[in-house]
């Protein structure tokens, strides 16, 4: 009984310091950063609070506050160094795991870097890390230019690039983390740093694939390569379809224009499939697509020679309230494998009565999506072309939580069962850094890497500081 008071009080005194902290530092940054400091119910401060899954990410943050130099962002890491308050950092909120991006503390917005640089000379462009990847491709495109970025609107470039990033432009450039020439980043020392791989190799190193582990990035330079039009589109079909003829793609496409992304989707109470065909180039071969135009229960396909632009404007992921997500290393993918993705999926949908929208997306990539691997953080080789089946469960209810969490779990288990006995995964296989559900150990993210990680985390962070946020922490 002793025992219980003692520790309902300590964490009542804790609570209590941690809110005193919070207000202080929100007090020192109003006086060091005055006009970018928001509190609640302020507009500036519903927006840097928004996120794209409100619910899996509804702290609420004594304030907001939006740097717009590096300086900034260093005179806020020595108030959080004063302090001790929780922070986070959020660039186009749209991480899937709660917590990731949003505090109760401090809330740090990148949203005022807004640069976007393009260098022809060079094959290069700056961004800032507040851009979304629509504003990068806005800028480029009409200089016949683009980058390895997201494949859907309304994607911040940050957590994208220093996590992985799969792109339409993967299967011939590599991972966006692969075409990161360098990164302005503000350590928890308070420095600004241009990190690239000779001027800070071990930081580089550990920047491809260590999201905000060494500090926050105000800015990316990104290789650059050629872009015209497209032909692509999505292909639509009633039921949960396309299971032969997505197998018969990944086993012979061995072009690396061409691309298919197929999402079994629960949405509204209706079960359907859609199938996100890209080619990048104005026309496909005759027959690239063929089996997929041709085949049973399709409602729709508006597949065309388009601009790039137009093609990522057509495509929408509805926003959930609350999100469950995970993935599973797939080398191919076999009937036997598709047809448990379709019996896992079925069984979600029917047993989780609280889903907005269930998404199963398939990655059919070229097999040599790393051989434009230079290394980093994220263990990603040629050897080893593991693809994300990803697993994505959208919900209401809070209560759901871990029901969620451990449902979805559940059929990634079942669904990498059948693809370990059909020698297309492994147990120890190196998991997508972005897709990876909550509490996922990092010996799966990060391999052999993680003891070598950790210590360039404790050189560059030495008064801990980024254990108070959220991420992936080492």
């Amino acid at each position: 009984m002793r025992l219980t008071v003692f520790l309902t009080s300590l964490l009542s005194s804790l609570t209590l310091v941690h809110a005193v902290n919070t207000t202080v530092a929100c007090s020192l940054l109003n006086g060091l950063l005055p006009g970018k400091v928001a509190y609640p119910s302020s507009d500036q401060y519903v927006s840097d609070t928004k996120h794209w899954a409100t619910g899996s990410s509804s702290q609420a943050s004594a304030c907001t506050v939006e740097p717009s130099t590096p300086q900034d962002v260093a005179l806020i890491f020595g108030v959080i160094q004063k302090t001790r308050t929780t922070w986070a950092v959020k660039g186009g909120g749209n991480t899937f795991n709660p917590g990731f991006s949003s505090t109760d503390g401090v809330l740090i917005s990148t949203v005022r870097f807004k640069d976007i640089q393009y260098s022809p000379m060079s094959s290069t462009v700056k961004v800032g890390a507040g851009n979304l990847w629509d504003d990068v491709y806005a800028k480029l495109i009409p200089l016949g230019a683009t980058v390895v970025g997201n494949r859907v609107p309304g994607i911040g470039v940050g957590g994208f690039s220093l996590w992985g990033g799969i792109s339409w432009k993967t299967q011939k450039y590599g991972l966006g983390l692969d075409n990161v020439v360098s990164f302005q980043l503000v350590t928890p020392t308070s420095q600004i740093l241009n990190v690239s791989a000779h001027s800070y190799p071990d930081l580089y190193f550990g920047l491809r694939g260590g999201g905000n582990n060494f500090g926050i990035v105000t800015s990316f330079v990104f290789k650059t390569h050629p872009q015209g039009q497209v032909y692509a589109g999505v292909v639509t079909y009633s039921g949960l379809s396309i299971q032969q003829e997505y197998v018969d793609f990944d086993t012979s496409n061995k072009d690396p224009n061409a691309y298919i992304l197929p999402i079994y989707v629960y949405h509204g109470g209706v079960l359907s499939t859609n199938a996100l065909v890209f080619y990048d180039g104005p026309v496909a071969p005759n027959g690239t697509y063929d089996a997929f135009f041709n085949a049973a229960n399709l409602t729709s396909n508006d597949v065309k020679t388009r601009s790039f632009l137009e093609f990522q404007q057509t495509i929408h992921i509805p926003a959930p309230t609350r999100t469950a997500t995970h993935v599973v290393s797939i080398a191919n993918y076999t009937k036997p494998i598709v047809d448990a993705i379709v019996t896992q999926h079925l069984n979600l949908s029917n047993v989780f009565a609280d889903a907005e929208f269930i998404m199963f997306t398939m990655e059919p990539l070229y097999s040599s999506i790393f051989d434009s691997s230079n290394g980093g953080a994220y263990p990603h080789t040629s050897a080893h072309p593991w693809k994300p089946f990803n697993l994505f469960l959208g919900y209401t209810n809070p209560a759901s939580d871990a029901a969620a969490m451990a449902a979805v779990m559940s059929a990634a288990t079942a669904v990498q069962q059948i693809a370990i006995a059909e020698g297309k995964s492994s147990l120890d296989a190196v998991l997508d850094i972005n897709y990876a559900g909550l509490g996922t150990d990092l010996k799966y993210l990060y391999g052999k890497n993680l003891p070598l990680l950790r210590t360039l985390r404790a050189k560059y962070d030495p008064h801990n500081l980024l254990s108070l946020t959220g991420g992936w922490k080492l």
